[in-house]
């Protein structure tokens, strides 16, 4: 059969022809070797440079979101921790973990006291309801002097603390180390001492802090 596209339409046609014969020819005589097979094993193709980058920055990035997950997963956890316990047990904490930090050692004196006197002034925010860190010391004294539960022996005393920390955060002195464990003990002793008391309940006479 053929097909002229000379023309137009196409036309098409057929005619007979003579018998082609195809002669089959066997390659080998007799059955194939048993190690010889027909199937090609897959060859392996090394990926491109382009290709494993990609992978290794999915990767650290994988790492880095589940990383990012964990901490913060481990942050809320700590946050419900601290929401359940009391303010003396916070307070306490939070000065366990500064003095855990050697900030003096690390010649990081005024940190120090800055840290030491917001953990006082975030324990008597919790437990009395005065807004102490925003507060300038002055200002934080005059307001709690007013207040019936904290007694006269407590004021001298958190204004004495108070100040000596202001000369070594803003008037740059520095403590020896007998001055600095007596300000850590002093925060301490607050912390611990301090009763639960209202406005309506004046403090106990056994709520000190040492000197």
């Amino acid at each position: 059969s053929y097909t002229d596209r000379s023309v137009s339409p196409p036309r098409t046609g057929w005619f007979p022809t003579g018998a082609v014969m195809l002669e089959r020819k066997v390659l080998m005589d007799g059955d194939p070797a048993d190690d010889i097979r027909d199937v090609i094993e897959p060859v392996w193709i090394y990926p491109t440079f382009r290709t494993v980058l990609f992978w290794i920055l999915l990767a650290l990035v994988a790492m880095a979101a589940l990383f990012g997950l964990w901490k913060l997963l481990n942050r809320v956890k700590e946050e419900v921790e601290l929401r359940r316990m009391s303010p003396r047990e916070r307070a306490l904490r939070e000065l366990q973990r500064l003095l855990s930090r050697d900030l003096v050692k690390q010649h990081m004196v005024k940190e120090f006291y800055l840290e030491l006197t917001m953990i006082v002034r975030r324990y008597i925010e919790r437990r009395h309801g005065v807004r102490a860190p925003e507060q300038t010391t002055e200002e934080f004294l005059a307001e709690v002097s007013k207040d019936s539960r904290f007694s006269t022996t407590i004021l001298d005393r958190l204004r004495s603390f108070l100040e000596a920390a202001d000369m070594v955060k803003f008037a740059g002195q520095s403590p020896d180390e007998a001055a600095i464990d007596k300000a850590t003990s002093t925060a301490k002793d607050y912390i611990e001492t301090d009763s639960d008391v209202d406005a309506n309940h004046p403090p106990s006479p056994t709520n000190h802090f040492n000197a």
